[in-house]
């Protein structure tokens, strides 16, 4: 999808998201989070919504993931699997509407030079809808939305038997969801993972995650959204 496409998107999101907000009563000033089995914006039918509560999203790896840095590890494959759970319901004004949730498995394959990585979730990952677009610094992307979490890793197998650990506390910069007409991809947006455990020489000191996973839910391709009515008791009414 070309640039141009992409921010015009972004910017029906962004006024439909302050209609939402100039229209919420006392108990709602912003929308909550639920997913959609067709790229409709903020105009999700009934018939295309879906459950958020409980729901087990996919990220299904495409190409080649990185760690980039001093280690310049490579990874063919991965996954992503996560459990959405509340919608957090805020009474006061807010700029963001965010569905919590967590990551319950991160695999990887195909890697190397380290050929085999550990991690130990579950991580907190929440899903953050932002009513003012953000820019990347790392590809200039504007988006609305974005993942908040934490995560490490454990490099083993590694060039002279090195074993490297690296985490992060708070994903920076955050990852965030690309919207095209056909998926919504999580970029990782080469969010940086220090190192924890291991040679600073071998290891480095930090790395920089770049990859790109495709979202799906019950086997189907689906797209974050936002209630089209004002929501009650954290569940949207329509």
């Amino acid at each position: 999808m070309k640039l141009t496409k992409i921010l015009g998107l972004a910017a029906v999101a962004a006024m439909a998201v302050m209609a939402f907000a100039g229209s919420a009563s006392g108990a709602r000033l912003h929308p909550l989070i639920k997913f959609c089995k067709a790229q409709e914006l903020l105009l999700c039918t009934n018939a295309n919504s879906l459950n958020t509560g409980g729901s087990n999203l996919i990220g299904t790896q495409i190409g080649v993931g990185k760690l980039e840095g001093t280690i310049n590890q490579k990874c063919t494959g991965g996954v992503i699997e996560g459990e959405t759970g509340v919608m957090e319901d805020k009474a006061e004004p807010s700029q963001e509407s965010k569905l919590l949730g967590k990551t319950t498995k991160l695999t990887f394959t195909g890697c190397e030079p380290c050929e085999e990585i550990t991690t130990s979730p579950p991580f907190v990952t929440n899903l953050v809808m932002r009513h003012e677009p953000e820019v990347s610094p790392e590809t200039e992307t504007e988006h609305n939305w974005e993942l908040e979490g934490a995560g490490n890793a454990n490099f083993k197998k590694c060039t002279f038997g090195v074993e490297c650990k690296f985490a992060a506390t708070e994903l920076k910069p955050a990852p965030f969801v690309e919207m095209t007409a056909t998926e919504a991809v999580v970029n990782t947006n080469k969010t940086v993972l220090t190192r924890t455990e291991g040679s600073a020489l071998l290891c480095g000191n930090s790395g920089k995650w770049n990859a790109r996973y495709k979202l799906t839910l019950n086997g189907g391709v689906v797209w974050p959204t936002l209630c089209q009515a004002i929501a009650t008791a954290g569940k949207c009414v329509n």
